[in-house]
């Protein structure tokens, strides 16, 4: 639950003046499909993105599968974050100096990818599915990048 000393703490208050029209908010109802269909569920997470003015202002990751408890009971987690609020939900472990541990796909290697993986010359390399959890890992700090390499597009 989020705290009232959290909301009151400075949500800016040019957000509370936002026209509908200058606000996004884009859902990734399940992230990690490929995931799901496999049985991997602890790396599915839906995600929710709020942007304003062209602006990310906001996010939401919801682990569905976050940890199952004896008997089979899943027990999710949401971590959430708001410009000028900060980032809750999570406790982040301070990495060790000079520790070098990326993320990327587990799916859709490829040479571009190791190439930039390579490069970067990491201690480890943690292959996961979900965009979202890869998120998840460099947010709390058992990744320190999310790298995947590929084609950009251009408008």
């Amino acid at each position: 639950a989020v705290g009232s000393s959290v909301l009151s703490s400075g949500i800016n208050a040019e957000y509370g003046s936002i026209k509908e029209e200058d606000l996004v908010i884009w859902v990734d109802p399940l992230d990690g499909t490929k995931e799901y269909t496999q049985g991997r569920k602890q790396d599915v997470t839906v995600l929710i993105g709020i942007a304003a003015y062209g602006d990310a202002i906001g996010g939401v990751i919801y682990q569905p599968w976050y940890s199952v408890k004896e008997g089979g009971e899943n027990t999710g987690r949401v971590m959430w974050g708001v410009v000028g609020l900060g980032a809750h939900g999570f406790t982040r472990t301070q990495p060790p100096a000079g520790r070098k541990i990326i993320t990327t796909t587990r799916s859709h290697m490829q040479k571009s990818v190791q190439d930039a993986i390579d490069s970067c010359k990491p201690d480890s390399v943690i292959q996961i599915g979900g965009s979202g959890s890869k998120c998840v890992l460099v947010a709390d700090g058992t990744a320190d990048a999310y790298l995947f390499a590929s084609p950009g597009t251009k408008k």
